[in-house]
């Protein structure tokens, strides 16, 4: 309680000499507007955050009652959230706008910055290598958050209602992530995953309209996607090689499929309108058996149409089109006033890329469209 109570001051540096705050030091500080702790290697260690209300007329904690806007935080965080009944030093903060992560953080702890309802972006540095339980969630205003390559391990419920999200991508650096991860993120449309296995956090997501797996993806698990009611297009890389049973279950709104590899998904066909293959050879499925395709177009390599047209299944569609896999695909990329700033990218089809869009001193970016899409408002 070091400074309980005092609304006087308005922000406070801690300075990396600092390795611990005790319990309840900053409580009700109610004009607390700006915290920093300074770049550091060592971890900090902070009290307790929250006593049980079942026994104290009121909650308290080390932040509780004051009205944080801006955060710096430079170095790790050590707190016991489970003797601080699942809150974090941040917990609650609905003021809190500006939430800055320097590099020499490598975690973000269980329920870190959960149940912050005004944080719109958030970007994680390369130094991170873990998120935790809950530490997104309820983050109801954050559109939009970068996972960096770093990452190898997302907890469970990380990011479960986050209703604002619209997309999300997942590095290929995860090797863990638990369960639950996007509950009740009722506006996340595009997921884009590039870890090696995929597990069941993205069943039931009725919301989730184009789902990319990228060429780092080897196998999709028992159920994955199941109930993505809403998944328009779909899009599977070169290297997935196995689907768990009922992968795609109640995935029936697919119009677009794309497959790069050659082992093809069970998925339901009544409303396909595109399948583009990679592979030369006839995929083998019984998916498309059923009925005659007169309003769907299939995608095939240059030189197979023989091979597709006398396969059984495939013969079925009406509309062949023949294409150069190698050709790739065409992504329009324009920036209005290009010749005062710079834009370095080489792209490759069915890979994840991050466009870094930099003004030469003394310009601005007027405006950035992507595919035709005007995208300025979701630059980070």
């Amino acid at each position: 309680c070091a400074f309980y109570n005092l609304p006087l001051f308005t922000s406070i540096t801690i300075p990396k000499s600092v390795i611990s705050i005790g319990n309840y030091a900053f409580d009700n500080c109610t004009n607390l507007k700006k915290i920093i702790f300074e770049d550091d290697n060592t971890p900090i260690d902070l009290g307790y955050n929250l006593y049980n209300t079942d026994y104290y007329s009121k909650a308290q904690g080390l932040f509780f009652d004051c009205t944080l806007e801006e955060i710096y935080i430079g170095r790790d965080l050590n707190y016991n959230s489970e003797k601080s009944y699942g809150y974090s030093p941040f917990n609650k903060q609905t003021k809190l706008t500006t939430l800055t992560i320097g590099d020499k953080v490598t975690s973000i702890a269980n329920y870190a910055f959960s149940d912050c309802s005004s944080l719109t972006a958030i970007t994680i540095p390369e130094s991170v290598t873990s998120i935790g339980n809950y530490a997104f969630s309820g983050c109801s205003s954050l559109t939009a958050i970068t996972i960096p390559e770093s990452v190898t391990s997302i907890g469970d419920w990380a990011f479960s209602n986050c209703s604002s999200l619209t997309a999300i991508t997942i590095p290929k650096g995860v090797t863990s992530i638990g369960y639950f991860v996007f509950c009740d993120c009722s506006s996340l449309e595009r997921v884009t995953i590039n870890c090696a296995n995929v597990g069941n956090w993205v069943s039931g997501m009725s919301s989730i309209k184009e789902i990319v797996l990228g060429e780092s993806v080897r196998s999709i698990e028992q159920g994955a996607f199941s109930g993505c009611s809403s998944l328009e297009s779909l899009h599977i890389g070169p290297n997935v090689d196995s689907y768990g049973s009922e992968a795609f279950a109640g995935c029936t709104a697919i119009k677009e499929l794309t497959v790069m590899g050659n082992v093809m998904p069970e998925i339901p066909s009544e409303n396909i309108t595109s399948i583009t293959l990679y592979s030369p050879i006839p995929l083998e499925t019984t998916e498309f058996a059923a009925m005659v395709y007169r309003n769907a177009m299939l995608n095939i390599p240059k030189g197979s149409l023989t091979r597709y047209q006398n396969a059984d299944v495939w013969k079925n569609f009406w509309y062949v089109n023949e294409f150069n896999p190698k050709e790739g695909k065409d992504i329009f990329l324009t920036i209005n006033h290009a010749d005062n700033g710079e834009v370095g990218i080489v792209v490759d089809l069915g890979r994840t890329y991050k466009v870094r869009i930099t003004a030469f001193e003394g310009w601005k970016i007027h405006s950035v469209t992507f595919n035709g899409e005007e995208v300025t408002d979701k630059l980070t």
